[in-house]
């Protein structure tokens, strides 16, 4: 096993921080991340390129629920995590290579809604049914091979 400590800077170009005023209930700051084309190296060490895929594993400690691009191993994927102002350590674990550009992490007020027995959405508890709702609709789409109208 090799483990690497890392830092980046207030710079970083992969992630972005909402102040709490700017979300939906103005409650609690949010921070989410966009590695997309090329800023996933300026968030960990990576060959920046979806030519190469890796495997990760991951801990935060937050007060506000954390979400990533993998599964999380605790607390329970199924365990809404209440905002209380208690530390929290989540713990992910992404066991299927994906290349850096799919790599992600989200913290805030989030609330789940599930759509289903294997699928799900999460967002702002204000947002959440407009969002259970878009992709409900989309969902139906695809399902009915309906094409959406081109704009």
């Amino acid at each position: 096993m090799v483990k690497i400590g890392y830092a980046t800077t207030k710079e970083c170009t992969a992630i972005g921080y909402l102040e709490a005023q700017q979300t939906a209930s103005g409650k609690y700051p949010f921070l989410f991340s966009q590695c997309q084309a090329i800023h996933a190296r300026s968030l960990l060490p990576c060959q920046d390129t979806p030519a190469i895929k890796a495997t990760y594993d991951a801990t935060v400690v937050s007060t506000l629920p954390i979400l990533c691009s993998a599964q999380r191993v605790s607390p329970a994927q199924d365990e809404q995590v209440p905002i209380d102002g208690k530390s929290r350590t989540y713990t992910f674990k992404q066991p299927v290579a994906i290349p850096s550009y799919l790599i992600a992490i989200a913290g805030g007020e989030l609330a789940f809604k599930s759509l289903g027995k294997r699928t799900g959405v999460w967002a702002e508890p204000t947002l959440l049914d407009a969002a259970a709702w878009e992709f409900e609709v989309s969902a139906r789409l695809h399902t009915d091979k309906q094409e959406l109208p081109f704009c």
